[in-house]
């Protein structure tokens, strides 16, 4: 359902007949667009209230929430049933101190991020706000110095003119009366997705960099989407060399895999 709202001074023509009247439509909708409330859900299509999503989808989303229970303290990725084995931590040197994830990355959610990522949905981030808030009350007794991102490529940069993670991190910075700063930089020009799944840990390594001073001994280190977990570690590693003590690593969605 799209619903269409107009002002009885800009109605559009009324009158269409084929094809130079439908060329007449179009023109008056470009220089109208600023009248038009695109009021449709963006994964089930149906008319909303005004959101970018209904109320249904709404609630569904909200159904991803991740769990905390059976997952390790550390990495926040699920332990095996019988020995409590993490295959993350006892196989690799982890340098963050904790993980928190905020929803699974099911089909819904892969939506919202595709088109707040890649389609300047940038108001989508809007949709992680209460999750925030909650993780704000949850950490309420923990000293946090700052919420750091990763000021993104110049690959992304040249596709969108905003920073995904900029947003929620100065939303939760906000709600802790303390700085978001873009702590780290990606020091490569290609998009870590085109590596294979396994190997990402070793072509991440040197490929981040600080990006100013430290921003304090405490961090929060917010990331949109945890796969490997290979860009959180290495994040932490370089922010740990350069002077923090302490790294929890926020991500807003989590993609879990077999380690």
């Amino acid at each position: 359902m799209l619903a269409i709202k107009t002002s009885a001074t800009f109605a559009p023509p009324s009158r269409l007949r084929q094809p130079a009247d439908f060329r007449l439509l179009r023109t008056w909708l470009g220089r109208h667009a600023h009248l038009l409330h695109v009021t449709e859900c963006l994964l089930c299509h149906e008319g909303t209230n005004g959101g970018a999503v209904c109320g249904k989808c709404l609630q569904g989303l909200g159904r991803a929430r991740v769990q905390p229970a059976g997952r390790c303290d550390r990495c926040y990725l699920r332990l095996s049933s019988k020995d409590a084995h993490c295959s993350f931590c006892d196989d690799r040197n982890v340098y963050f101190d904790r993980h928190i994830s905020l929803y699974q990355l099911t089909p819904a959610w892969r939506e919202i991020l595709h088109h707040w990522k890649f389609h300047n949905g940038r108001r989508l981030y809007g949709l992680f706000r209460p999750a925030l808030r909650r993780i704000r009350s949850e950490l309420r007794n923990t000293r946090i110095d700052s919420v750091c991102y990763i000021d993104s490529g110049l690959l992304s940069r040249r596709n969108r003119r905003y920073q995904p993670c900029l947003d929620p991190a100065r939303y939760l910075a906000s709600l802790a009366g303390i700085p978001a700063r873009a702590g780290l930089r990606k020091m490569k020009s290609t998009r870590q997705s085109e590596e294979i799944f396994n190997r990402r840990f070793f072509a991440v390594h040197d490929k981040i960099a600080p990006n100013g001073s430290s921003g304090g001994a405490v961090q929060i280190l917010l990331e949109d989407l945890w796969t490997t977990g290979a860009t959180a570690n290495e994040a932490a590693r370089v922010l740990k060399k350069n002077g923090v003590r302490k790294v929890i690593v926020l991500s807003l969605l989590l993609r879990e895999e077999t380690f």
